[in-house]
């Protein structure tokens, strides 16, 4: 989470930057620690744990007689099941952390 935030806020500066170039009044952004501080703790105090957890109970739910089947279905129940719930979780995250769980409907 905080190798793939450092690079994604290292794209944004790189934008903000270009354009903003010759044209006053325009602010260029700094990178934000504290984003990439939320991101970190929600790789590792939710999401590793979840993961490490979610592919422990596919392992026990689905035989291993044939690979393409097993992996085919964890694959699908991941994009189906944890899918969803791990993007409402990282929004969900973030706004706790902002003070700002309120707009998590809108």
């Amino acid at each position: 989470s905080l190798v793939s935030d450092t690079i994604v806020q290292s794209i944004e500066l790189q934008a903000s930057r270009k354009k903003a170039k010759g044209v006053p009044g325009i602010d260029c952004c700094t990178y934000d620690p504290l984003r990439s501080g939320r991101m970190l703790s929600f790789g590792l105090l939710f999401y590793g744990p979840l993961q490490h957890f979610w592919y422990a109970l596919l392992d026990k739910q689905f035989s291993r007689r044939s690979y393409l089947p097993h992996f085919a279905s964890k694959v699908a129940l991941n994009q189906v099941v944890l899918g969803p719930v791990v993007l409402m979780s990282v929004f969900a995250w973030n706004l706790a952390f902002q003070h700002k769980l309120n707009e998590l409907g809108e």
